[in-house]
């Protein structure tokens, strides 16, 4: 902050949001055969803080909260998420850097990262990512980006893992409507996980290219499609034995249409990409989400959203095993404003998931009350 210069006109801002829920899991753990529920109740308290000035803005947040269980004790857990980001920007470039902190039980994220929801881990995660950006003329911009981060875990159930990647794009806007382009990036990934008592290092080099596309149909409809070709280089090196190299390949990408009405919003997207997990692998996720809003009147408003994801391993011993697995949840919510500040909610969640090596198929049932307050905080000018 202290190497930002000082500008002719620049803004203070705080503000803020207080989360609080209480619902009833009927299968905490996603277990096959001994199901146990409890109440939850989790509250989070949300600390946002801005500067801006003419050339220069930087970004804060800050919460922790607490997470609680009736019935299971042991689950009980403290959750913290900080993030700092800066940013420079004169009339064609742009220069930031953002970095992030967050620690929660494992479980929170079990869907999306390992699949274990019965692990008592809590995960920590940080990333730092630079980012520079740069208008060559008034339709084409260069950016470059990367970015740095780890995951760790707080017990043997799972494995810590790192993972580094670079990106270079070039955008183009075509016409007032359409805008495309072309990007190539770099991922490495890093892990040293045990399977089935075996210990092994794995190293993955995974390399892409990019087709960038963004389309405004009109003021309610926007598509975006990025499609691209990915190959990736796999080193297993077991505790045992000679190392094993692995290749494979496939399509990455992600593509959204959205439409906004004066009362009803929809959203589709589907996407493929690689990220690790908590097993210590790296997975190739393939995912489709769906939602819904419609707004009866300033107050009353419902939601209904769906998600698929398929993980599958492509590198490892769980590749070699056929290691793949699937998650579904599907979620209605109907939201109330009580008042300018503050907003209650009643929502329902079906969680299915199945393995192919682990629990088969396995499902939860949550019911969720929510109170949420919205700070508006103040702001300064100078």
């Amino acid at each position: 902050m202290s190497l930002i210069p000082s500008a002719n006109a620049a803004e203070w801002s705080l503000d803020g949001r207080l989360n609080q829920n209480v619902s009833y899991e009927d299968n905490v753990n996603m277990s096959k055969d001994n199901k146990q529920g409890s109440f939850v109740y989790d509250l989070t308290p949300i600390l946002n803080a801005n500067y801006r000035a003419q050339h220069s803005e930087v970004t804060a947040s800050a919460s922790y909260g607490i997470q609680r269980y009736t019935e299971l004790p042991e689950r009980d857990r403290d959750k913290q998420n900080y993030s700092l980001s800066g940013r420079y920007f004169t009339e064609r470039a742009s220069y930031s850097l953002s970095s992030s902190y967050r620690k929660e039980p494992s479980r929170n994220t079990a869907d999306t990262d390992s699949g274990d929801f019965a692990t008592n881990a809590d995960r920590s995660t940080w990333s730092v990512a630079p980012a520079i950006s740069y208008r060559m003329t008034p339709q084409d911009s260069l950016s470059v980006q990367g970015s740095y981060g780890e995951n760790t875990y707080s017990n043997q159930d799972l494995s810590d893992n790192s993972n580094a990647v670079f990106n270079l794009s070039w955008s183009r806007q075509w016409t007032e409507r359409y805008s495309g382009g072309l990007s190539t990036g770099y991922y490495r990934y890093e892990s040293e996980p045990s399977l089935l008592g075996v210990s092994n290092s794995i190293l993955s080099n995974s390399y892409s290219l990019n087709l960038l596309n963004n389309y405004i149909f009109s003021e309610k409809w926007k598509l975006q499609v990025n499609l691209g070709y990915r190959y990736t280089e796999t080193e297993n090196r077991l505790s045992i034995g000679a190392a094993i190299n692995q290749g494979s390949h496939g399509f990455v990408g992600d593509a959204s249409l959205q439409y906004t009405g004066e009362a009803f919003t929809a959203s589709m997207g589907v996407n493929q990409s690689l990220q690790p997990d908590g097993q210590g692998q790296l997975n190739q996720k393939a995912g489709v989400n769906l939602g819904f809003g419609y707004r009866f009147t300033e107050r009353l408003s419902t939601a209904l959203q769906f998600s698929y994801l398929n993980s599958e391993a492509i590198g490892g011993l769980s590749q070699l095993l056929g290691n793949q697995r699937q998650n579904i949840n599907i979620s209605p919510s109907v939201n109330y404003r009580l008042a300018a500040d503050w907003v209650l909610g009643a929502s329902y969640r079906l969680r299915l998931q199945e393995e192919s090596l682990g629990n088969g198929m396995t499902d939860s049932n949550t019911i969720m009350l929510t109170l949420g307050y919205n700070w508006q905080g103040f702001s300064l000018s100078r």
